[in-house]
């Protein structure tokens, strides 16, 4: 299955997300005349992973990677842009994410943005309760 990555445009970042989290601050009119068209193009592509960089224009004050980031994958790619495939989180184990949330606390808030596949999950039990956890006290259905 194809996949496009990593939504939303890498861009120019001076920072590898293996290591760090990159920042991209480019207003939404410089993203939407760059990056995003060849995203937009793209939508009736079965995949897309979501990248691991804080976008600016598109994080809400929220200050978290795309990766996990209900903006920008529920608000724009989803509602906003329509996309209607799967959504795969980079590797979980890149710093880009792994800075943001400690193993369970992680793999639940990449699902809860709008994720619906996990790459590189460092701790499965922890994920799988903190999940579990979430579906039992209703924070997600």
């Amino acid at each position: 299955m194809a996949c496009v990555k990593h939504y939303p445009g890498h861009g120019d970042t001076k920072l590898d997300s293996h290591h760090d989290l990159p920042e991209v601050n480019k207003s939404a009119e410089a993203l939407a005349a760059l990056e995003w068209p060849a995203f937009q193009a793209l939508l009736g592509v079965p995949s897309m992973m979501s990248a691991h960089l804080v976008v600016h224009a598109m994080d809400s004050g929220l200050g978290l990677p795309v990766s996990l980031n209900p903006a920008a994958l529920e608000g724009v790619l989803r509602r906003q842009w329509g996309y209607q495939g799967i959504l795969f989180t980079d590797a979980l184990n890149m710093k880009g994410a792994s800075l943001c949330y400690p193993p369970g606390e992680l793999e639940w808030r990449a699902l809860k943005a709008g994720n619906d596949v996990l790459l590189y999950v460092t701790h499965v039990q922890k994920a799988m309760e903190r999940i579990e956890q979430a579906l039992r006290q209703g924070e997600w259905t």
